[in-house]
């Protein structure tokens, strides 16, 4: 047995596990049953130290629990603490289930009948799966009070059979053991034993009348702990030797989660780069991740990363060598297991073939992501139905209530866990598309744990200030710039190199950056990082939480400062290199961001902010609030004007469509800078789950609306006084469908479709509970859209320039310059061999024609007006 453990421990590079194993190896030894054993289960941690228990459990929450010293410890006395087991449930099968564990109260908290430990048994959440049954399942729970009372009860009975015993015994340990056994149909006994470690029975409950059912399902064991009014901390409780068995002992080894957990890639101009999420493994685990491609049915090995100490995660660079095809991958780790053997996890994915031959790209736009619905298998299912090229997650992947248990911000290693549990989360649902779809992910303010977030270029919000609104308004991150940089590697390290990586303030890094894939140019850029906080310009404003609050005071006519700053002269500066680059055989430029440009939303005339949004009504279909005005919501793009406009004149230099999402509210709409109309569209996809349900219902007719929905669109000034055209709003409405909270504040995704041939865009908005596998879902009203590239210029033409006819070269690229001032009107990869351009002023123009890759052509004095083709040949 020494040997063979000596020869696995060289093979896996655990030479430092010997000591440790040699050290236990009596414990390790005792081991008499498999994990895959559906009947009995036990696991043993007398070696490992780790903060993470293994892939068989699922830790409320993460943080709070850990492997220490061969115990199973809950570190915190706090209310509703459980470690879930994953892999194992208790089936409906007649038969029989037991479970024990010794427990060790650790703090010296008075006794109380608030303060118990035990189990919770037949867990099960809203959604019938395994994931939501493992954080939000409630079930029957089974304990014993720190004040020596016994008690067995669920939901509809708060305390059955209770008994008391010595108080002591929790802080000297004892062993808690459940027995449940089906006797008569549909009915089965529990019995409930309290045991000294010696083996002595100190207490027993027996009850003959359950509902078999009511047992059925997940369950765990509890450490649950009512602070104590000082707020002082305190440690909660050590459980050993968590033994379970029985017929009804139902395993599901796919159940495992760690320690790899997923996966996300993007591929740039043939490279791939590639993150790999991973669980907080210990210091006998390995230390490096591989990574194999699979090509003629063999695995090679690309290369082995070393994993990020923050962020747990591994990183990996190369060039596309099979780039023609789908090509799998997987990634392999070597761990301890709870039964101190060593494995080696395996992640799958896929590496797409860059669609190149495809006339149609295919985008998945996916923000705010609440947890009321997870694990999302619903809308895992719909992405997968749309077969899409690329996936866009565009903010707010988690949000500070995710998991619940609220927020941990302080000391920094715990806060980390807190956000790395919720990002857990994110991965648990939608690693299935992230494994094997490429992947933008972009943080926006949630994910850094802000509910607005004006960056000011970094700098740091004072402690004094606290974490509130008043925080928030300051301008600035709250959470220290170590974390945040964590935040930002976890979700974005995949992304191409950033096009600037000179970090802000405190060394927060950036990555604001361009991607190409199969002809599309998208920008990726970061909304909030440069952006003024608007409390520190329009101090008569009474900015509260982004909201103006004095009432005698204009947004639409007072809030025009020139100083301020949206996107900073950095992203301004890439973007305006980004529409002036064709190169790459790009066909089309495409904005990826949190957030639009302006802000579309109403409130009743009453309210002062948006604090009752939550509250609002949700309307039936064909209901209409009488009195809504639109608001001016400072976290929206619409202020600051200029930093907008200017963003807005900049990319319809290239005719870009823009993608976002934060605002909750689906929508379609083109923006209007000098006049309606002459920006580009812009989609805003509507939140996966809806905890703001924002609305749009102006009072007031928008010009030259929609006679299908003319309330609703048309010509419209936002809250800022920016000149927008709204096509379609998918508002909240009664759908009578449960949860409400789910299904009636107009949650969903958006789908874009980027047609090569005809330079086509469709845009599609789906509500979160269609089911597409029937081939018979619904839309939004109002959706699908289809616009053309060139309508992302939408400014009337003054006049055209002469007709421009190309021989030797199909989809020319053709740049405008204005001769008067030198500065490039704009510039577009045409379809076909020729093209007429517009302009805007009856001017002398210069023309650039042809390949930026390769050669192109300048013809200048080309006058506006003229009826002359001008015939190029390459």
């Amino acid at each position: 047995m020494l040997k063979r453990i000596k020869s696995m421990c060289a093979e896996s590079k655990y030479k430092n596990l010997i000591a440790g194993v040699l050290g236990s190896f009596f414990l390790w030894f005792s081991i008499s049953c498999s994990d895959a054993d559906s009947e009995q289960l036990k696991a043993d941690f007398s070696v490992i130290n780790r903060e993470w228990v293994g892939p068989e459990y699922w830790a409320n929450p993460l943080q709070d629990w850990e492997i220490k010293n061969g115990s199973i410890v809950c570190n915190v006395a706090k209310p509703n603490r459980d470690l879930h087991r994953l892999t194992h449930e208790v089936s409906d099968e007649p038969g029989y289930f037991m479970t024990s564990v010794q427990a060790k109260v650790l703090n010296s908290l008075p006794p109380s009948d608030d303060n118990w430990v035990g189990f919770k048994i037949g867990k099960k959440g809203k959604f019938n799966d395994y994931r939501d049954d493992a954080i939000y399942g409630k079930g029957i729970e089974i304990g014993v009070t720190t004040k020596g009372l016994m008690f067995v009860r669920n939901n509809e009975t708060k305390v059955l059979g209770t008994q008391n015993i010595d108080a002591g015994w929790l802080q000297r340990g004892l062993v808690l053991s459940v027995s449940i056994s089906d006797h008569v149909e549909s009915q089965a006994e529990l019995v409930f034993s309290l045991t000294q470690t010696s083996g002595d029975t100190i207490r027993t409950l027996r009850f003959d009348d359950w509902q078999t059912t009511k047992f059925n399902g997940s369950f765990s064991i509890v450490s649950h702990f009512q602070p104590p009014e000082d707020k002082s901390e305190h440690q909660g409780t050590a459980f050993l030797n968590w033994y379970s068995e029985g017929s009804k002992l139902k395993y599901f080894t796919e159940r495992k989660f760690g320690p790899l957990l997923f996966a996300q890639y993007t591929e740039h101009q043939k490279e791939v780069k590639m993150s790999i999420q991973m669980t907080p493994v210990g210091e006998f685990d390995d230390k490096e991740v591989s990574l194999e491609l699979k090509n003629n049915q063999e695995w090679t090995k690309v290369s082995a990363s070393a994993i990020d100490p923050m962020t747990r995660t591994a990183h990996f660079r190369f060039t596309n060598p099979f780039p023609i095809e789908d090509t799998p991958f997987r990634a392999c780790y070597s761990y301890v297991d709870m039964n101190m053997g060593i494995r080696t996890d395996t992640l799958i994915g896929t590496i797409r073939a860059e669609p190149l031959q495809k006339d149609e790209l295919v985008v998945a736009a996916l923000s705010c992501n609440r947890d009321l619905g997870f694990p999302a298998n619903d809308l895992v299912s719909a992405i997968k139905y749309h077969k899409p090229d690329l996936l866009f997650f565009g903010g707010d992947q988690l949000y500070e209530s995710t998991g619940g248990f609220g927020t941990q911000r302080t000391p920094l290693n715990k806060a980390t866990l807190d956000y790395l549990r919720k990002w857990y989360q994110f991965g648990w649902a939608y690693g299935e598309l992230t494994n094997h779809y490429p992947t933008v992910t972009i943080p926006d303010d949630h994910d850094v744990f802000h509910g607005n977030l004006w960056g000011e270029g970094g700098h740091s919000v004072p402690d004094s200030l606290g974490q509130g609104a008043k925080a928030q308004d300051y301008g600035g991150f709250k959470m220290p710039a170590t974390w945040v940089n964590m935040v930002q590697k976890s979700q974005t390290w995949h992304l191409p190199d950033p096009v600037d990586p000179e970090p802000v303030q405190q060394g927060i890094g950036v990555y604001f950056t361009e991607l190409k894939y199969a002809g599309i140019s998208f920008a990726i850029l970061e909304d909030r990082k440069w952006k003024s906080a608007p409390k520190n310009f329009l101090p008569e404003a009474g900015i509260y939480n982004g909201w103006p609050e004095n009432q005698s005071w204009s947004a639409q006519t007072q809030s025009k400062v020139e100083n301020a700053t949206l996107l900073g002269e950095r992203q301004q500066r890439f973007l305006e290199d980004w529409t002036a680059d064709w190169s790459g055989d790009a066909w089309m430029k495409v904005l990826l961001s949190q957030t639009i440009f302006h802000n579309i939303g109403t409130l009743p005339r009453s309210a002062i902010n948006d604090n009752v949004v939550p509250k609002l009504k949700i309307m039936k279909p064909g209901e209409y609030p009488s009195d809504d005005r639109p608001v001016s919501d400072f976290d929206t793009n619409g202020w600051p004007q200029q930093g907008r406009d200017r963003a807005i004149r900049t990319l319809r230099k290239a005719f870009a469509f823009h993608i976002a999402g934060d605002q909750h509210l689906g929508s379609t709409s083109q923006y209007g800078v000098d006049g309606y109309d002459d920006g580009g569209y812009a989609f805003c996809v509507p939140a996966i789950s809806n905890i703001w349900p924002r609305r749009w219902f102006p009072s007031e007719p928008g010009m030259n609306p929609s006679p299908e929905f003319p309330k609703v669109t048309g010509g419209f000034l936002d809250g800022f006084g920016n000149k927008m055209t709204v096509n379609a709003v998918a508002n909240p409405f009664s759908t009578g469908r449960k949860p409400i909270e789910l299904y009636d504040r107009a949650a969903g995704y958006g789908i874009v479709r980027l047609n090569k041939e005809t330079r086509d865009i469709v845009m599609e908005c789906w509500p979160r509970f269609q089911d597409l596998s029937t081939g018979e879902g619904v839309q939004y009203p109002g959706w699908p859209i289809k616009i053309n590239q060139l309508d992302n210029y939408g400014k009337k033409a003054v006049a055209y320039l002469p007709e421009i006819e190309i021989e030797g070269m199909e989809n020319a690229v053709i740049e405008v310059i204005n001769e008067a001032d030198g500065e490039r009107v704009y510039s577009v990869r045409v379809k076909g061999k020729s093209f007429r351009p517009k302009v805007f002023d009856k001017g002398v123009y210069t023309l650039r024609i042809g390949n930026p890759d390769g050669e192109m052509k300048i013809v200048k004095n080309i006058k506006a007006g003229s009826n002359e083709k001008i015939n190029l040949s390459f």
